[in-house]
């Protein structure tokens, strides 16, 4: 298989490449409880991808990740 190139720089150091998305909930001050991954240092918010369409192929309602587990 060969090696995948992310379009983010990541520290070879990092526990969160493309080979390894966790998943988890997160807050702000501004945001509660929304779902959430990560890639390097950046925190990718499932919701703010749902509702800007990006899940539009899914029949998934966006609440689900708007939701305190």
């Amino acid at each position: 298989m060969s090696a995948k190139q992310s379009w983010i720089e990541i520290s070879s150091t990092s526990d969160f490449t493309i080979y390894n998305f966790p998943f988890g909930i997160y807050s702000t001050s501004q945001i509660h409880h929304h779902a959430c991954s990560a890639i390097g240092e950046y925190v990718i918010d499932l919701y703010e991808l749902c509702e800007h369409g990006y899940f539009k192929n899914l029949t998934l309602d966006k609440q689900v990740f708007n939701k305190e587990f």
